[in-house]
């Protein structure tokens, strides 16, 4: 029931009230029947103005629709993750997901940021260039959340490599590779690794 009214009512009321991108995820790997809505926030004055279902179908039946899928769901999240733009490969519509979540350790956000841009960016590029991986988007937790959590999503066309060594790996082979461990040890501490899988029938 919960799948077809998403599919069915809530993506096209979406796209009726001018939502222009979302991504739905289902978790494999981690919590057990979640599923993971992404869409871009262009600015907390959306907030300001009518819920993008009550724009789209009315106040009445936008109640009537949230009451339908709230007998489909056990609970409700929502949270900001600032997406850091310099890093963001685009993975297009690349259906397998594993996202890394780490905490950085006292007083080495910034470090690890720079650590991101001199040393893994470009080895990561180089990956997706000889075809390893689909594509990447680092994120920084903001309101709704644990502030300042860092989370890698690192895309594929299909789930056979996570079985291997990680693109990084692939890419700077084993000497490479552990110098590059070296040059980020201390930084952070790793939370969580979460495998999901893209819902076309419900992103757009």
């Amino acid at each position: 029931m919960g799948w077809a009214l998403q599919q069915n009512e809530v993506v096209p009321a979406l796209k009726k009230a001018g939502i222009g991108q979302r991504t739905v995820y289902e978790t494999l790997l981690g919590e057990a029947s979640e599923y993971l809505s992404v869409r871009p926030l262009e600015s907390f004055a959306e907030f300001d103005g009518p819920d993008p279902l009550d724009r789209a179908l009315g106040a009445q039946r936008a109640d009537q629709l949230r009451n339908e899928l709230g007998k489909c769901t056990e609970s409700v999240h929502r949270s900001i993750e600032n997406r850091q733009d310099e890093f963001y490969l685009d993975p297009g519509n690349a259906p397998a997901l594993f996202a890394s979540r780490y905490r950085a350790m006292p007083g080495k956000s910034a470090d690890y940021m720079r650590f991101i841009r001199a040393e893994m960016f470009p080895v990561m590029q180089r990956a997706k260039e000889e075809g390893t991986f689909s594509g990447l988007a680092a994120t920084v937790s903001g309101h709704g959340g644990e502030s300042g959590l860092i989370t890698l999503n690192m895309y594929y066309a299909d789930f056979a490599p996570l079985e291997g060594p990680p693109p990084i790996a692939k890419t700077l082979g084993p000497e490479g590779t552990r110098e590059f461990l070296v040059k980020g040890a201390g930084l952070i501490t790793p939370l969580e690794w979460i495998v999901r899988r893209r819902v076309a029938a419900l992103s757009f």
